[in-house]
């Protein structure tokens, strides 16, 4: 409900239609008027929500009569219709506005404050200021930007609301203002979100302005922020997260096409974020960083080269002047050829915007363009990723609304055939020019604008002619390549360089510079001229963009030291450019004829060991290696003259090596293959020699480039020799063989030696000793004798009885013959006579010592004259 009261220059039931667009709720409804003795005949409604301060706070047309709203959030209704701008008072966000009123709000303590224009009825204009000073209490003087906003980018609606994050101080007293874009008026709906905060939520000041940038040109985007502990950034483009970009400062070494847009900045400290104002960035091939197209049409014809009337219209061209605060102004293209690149992706359609080309579109960038002369211009968008719709516009200044623009041309991208939309037309230098491109369907995505104005086609024209072609260039990564070429003909002459049959759009100019080269723009350049009468083509020129040679040495074997005599190999590998040509050196000092990738030598001495590296030719110079040195190192040998040994229990035992090789070496005695702790030196020492001190030993040495391990060594422990089983006495016939054996534990490398009678038995050195045939020289005492390191023994001695067997004649035997023989004791015998004789004998024995004497007689007597009678043992074992 508004009041019926019918004041001048109110349109009610436009009001009334306005306020109740927005979201119903329960209102309490003030009415206000200030009369005309305040210089102003302003009406303005306001609704609250939330706790009233006695009667509800209105917006107000004047500054000086700003009402105050108080509470962590609310809503406040209103209107803008009526309302003025105020001599003196700030250009709010930098843009045309005219109908402003005010607001203020005291923060209750230290915090976020969020301000939105959301579901208001018109295209508003938001900013909020504050005075850092208290004696500047009125008036304009001390008041300082802290927030503004013209379209929020959130706002998918495209209707023109704004948003405005800001962090505020306890007891700092905060002035809003709401206008609306370019003198739109209607109703306002204020919504305020304050988040209460222990320290200050820090306040984003204005930073990187918006700006084209040349293709391929460094880009930095920063804030001009104070250290925040504990703060979290993140940046953000066309509402993406970019990658890499959670610093304060976002740099981009190298802009493209593809990076052109909206960007923003977000805070977060603890639970709490904040979004900082979008920066567009755009690219100009020509580097004008003023020069910019525009979702607004008023924002893209707001030049340098205008100044703006009181009302808000444009005026004609003047002086150059700064059009908004902490900002740079907004330029227009003046008499040059280039490309715009832009990103649609946050564009609008304006109220009141006319249909272009009678298509619907919906998302449209406006670019302004001025002539220094009369000609041909023309316009396109080839390279544009989207269908686009390309209208030109004139007006007659000043310039109030979208009535008033005059169509002079308009093209679809995909008519006719074309992929990209042209419109080209005589044009005067006393217009401006007004382009504008939107997506066809309401698409949205990147965008270029070529713009190209040439003079009308003189007589007599003479057809451009390369008079120097660009040399072929050779270049680092990151470094800047030119290419430039001389034409002569009649002007204007055109130019457009190509890459690998490629147009670059971005290069229409006789130089084509590369600001910063990477890899993918080598290629094959040429430079194409024309003009009205026709048109030359340059010869080629080479462009390698190389990342810098970077060259590393192996050696194989990958060791850092090799044997004397052995081969090795070095090699190289590289990134990068490639290189042309290898050359080897060796301290210092080239190597004759190593010309090659690889290094092979043979059979190395101490004259190979040194430092090696190879240098390389590349396209972009010399490139060093680094150095391998090669270490030459005589592999270890062994000089010994040493036996194997055999000592007594509790000897000492040493050996000593002579050991060759370079240092350093290692040794390392071994018994039995294990390792013998603590024993690496070259001499092995054993105090006192034990029993389990037995075995084989061995010296294994070895060094960086081999090892060697000795001949093995064999050490024996000896105790004294025990006997066992001692010779025994032996009888033996005449002819017969005794044998004599001992047994016992004799120790290592013991002697067996024998002796009879006293006198050493030669080459008798066993544990049994044979004699025979034995004779009576024969017979005797018998001993053996054995020893070893660790003493020696005597057995006692052994008789060899060597037993006669002879036969005995008898002449004239008498009646009784006797007669004895020396027998072995039970051994049985028989006795022989020749002739024989029947008559038995008779036989007694008697024991004498160890023989036995055998008597035979008869008692008879004997026939024959002569008798031979002869005793034998029976048993064969003792013949």
């Amino acid at each position: 409900m508004v009041s019926s009261l019918n004041l001048p220059g109110w349109h009610w039931g436009c009001l009334n239609e306005e306020l109740d667009t927005l979201r119903q709720r329960t209102w309490r409804t003030f009415f206000r008027w200030s009369g005309v003795a305040l210089g102003k005949a302003v009406v303005v409604l306001g609704l609250i929500a939330g706790t009233p301060r006695g009667v509800a706070a209105l917006f107000q047309d004047a500054f000086s009569l700003r009402e105050q709203i108080e509470g962590n959030t609310g809503e406040l209704l209103g209107s803008n219709v009526g309302a003025t701008r105020e001599d003196g008072e700030p250009r709010h966000a930098g843009k045309t506005g005219g109908h402003s009123v005010w607001i203020s709000w005291i923060a209750p303590s230290d915090g976020l404050l969020t301000l939105s224009t959301s579901g208001s009825g018109f295209d508003t204009v938001l900013a909020v200021y504050r005075r850092e000073s208290p004696e500047d209490a009125e008036g304009w003087s001390g008041l300082e930007s802290v927030g503004e906003d013209d379209d929020d980018d959130e706002d998918d609606h495209g209707a023109g609301w704004s948003t405005t994050q800001i962090g505020v101080r306890h007891g700092i007293r905060y002035e809003i203002a709401v206008d609306g874009y370019a003198g739109a008026v209607g109703a306002i709906r204020l919504t305020w979100t304050f988040v209460p905060r222990n320290a200050p939520f820090p306040v984003i000041p204005g930073g990187t302005p918006d700006q084209a940038v040349r293709e391929g040109d460094p880009v930095t985007l920063s804030f001009n922020l104070p250290a925040i502990d504990g703060a979290e950034y993140r940046w953000y483009r066309n509402g993406i997260s970019v990658e890499d970009g959670e610093d304060a400062v976002l740099t981009i070494p190298r802009f493209r096409a593809e990076d052109a847009g909206h960007y923003r900045l977000r805070i977060e400290l603890n639970d709490v974020s904040m979004m900082s104002q979008p920066i567009e960035l755009q690219i100009n091939s020509e580097g004008q960083p003023q020069v910019l197209a525009r979702n607004k049409l008023f924002d893209a014809v707001e030049s340098t080269l205008r100044l703006e009337h009181h009302d808000g219209a444009l005026a004609t061209p003047g002086p150059r002047r700064s059009l908004r605060l902490q900002s740079i102004p907004i330029g227009v293209v003046r008499g040059q050829n280039g490309t715009q690149v832009f990103n649609t992706r946050h564009a609008t359609r304006d109220p009141g915007e006319p249909t272009h080309c009678g298509m619907a579109g919906g998302a449209s960038y406006w670019f302004g363009y001025e002539c220094t002369e009369d000609g041909t211009l023309r316009f396109d968008s080839t390279g544009s990723e989207i269908d686009t719709i390309l209208a030109v516009y004139t007006f007659e200044p000043p310039l109030t609304g979208y009535d008033q623009l005059q169509p002079v041309g308009c093209d679809i991208s995909g008519a006719n055939g074309r992929n990209a939309s042209i419109v080209e037309f005589a044009a005067n230098r006393a217009k401006m020019y007004l382009v504008v491109l939107e997506g066809v369907a309401n698409a949205r995505g990147i965008a270029r604008i070529h713009y190209q104005w040439s003079r009308p086609a003189p007589t007599n024209l003479v057809p451009p002619s390369i008079l120097q072609s660009p040399s072929s260039i050779a270049s680092a990564v990151g470094t800047t390549v030119e290419l430039s070429a001389l034409a002569n003909g009649s002007e204007p002459l055109s130019f457009l360089w190509h890459r690998d049959g490629t147009p670059l759009a971005h290069a229409t100019t006789a130089r084509c510079v590369i600001p910063t080269a990477q890899t993918n723009d080598s290629g094959l350049y040429w430079l194409e001229v024309s003009n009205a009468a026709g048109s030359a083509t340059s010869a080629v020129a080479r462009v390698e963009v190389w990342v810098p040679t970077r060259l590393t040495t192996s050696l194989t074997p990958a060791a850092p030291a090799v044997a004397a005599g052995s081969s090795v190999t070095f090699a190289t590998a590289f990134e990068g450019a490639p290189p042309s040509a290898y050359s080897w050196w060796k301290d210092g000092q080239r190597i004759p004829d190593a010309t090659s990738d690889t290094l092979r030598l043979s059979a190395v001495g101490p004259a190979s060991q040194g430092a090696y590296s190879v240098r390389a030719i590349t396209p972009l110079g010399e490139a060093v290696s680094n150095e391998v040195f090669l270490r030459v190192l005589e592999p270890p040998s062994l000089e010994a003259n040493l036996t194997d040994q055999i000592v007594a229990e509790g000897a000492p035992v040493a050996w000593e090596v002579v050991v060759h090789g370079d240092e350093p070496l290692a040794l390392q005695w071994l018994k039995d293959g294990i390792p013998i702790p603590n024993e690496t030196n070259r001499r092995l020492t054993i105090p006192a020699a034990a029993n389990d001190h037995a075995g084989r030993y061995e010296l294994m040495v070895s060094n960086a480039v081999g090892s060697i391990v000795s001949t093995p060594l064999m050490l024996a422990v000896a105790r004294p020799p025990v006997l066992e089983l001692a010779p025994t006495p032996q009888w033996v016939g005449l002819g017969g063989h005794a044998r004599f054996r001992v047994a016992g534990n004799f120790g290592p490398g013991a002697q067996i030696r024998w002796w009879h009678e006293g006198v050493e038995c030669p080459d008798n050195h066993a544990v049994e000793l044979v004699v025979g045939p034995c004779n009576s020289s024969m017979a005797g005492d018998y001993v053996v004798e054995i020893s070893n390191v660790a003493g020696s023994i005597r057995s006692s001695p052994a008789r060899l009885n060597v037993v006669t067997h002879s036969g005995l004649w008898l002449d004239r035997p008498s009646s009784r013959v006797e007669f004895c023989f020396v027998v072995l004791p039970n051994q049985p015998y028989r006795l022989e006579s020749t002739p024989s004789l029947n008559h038995p004998w008779s036989m007694e024995s008697e024991g004498i010592a160890d023989e036995t004497a055998l008597v035979w007689w008869r008692k008879n007597s004997m026939d024959a004259r002569q008798l031979f009678l002869h005793c034998e043992p029976t048993s064969a074992a003792l013949r």
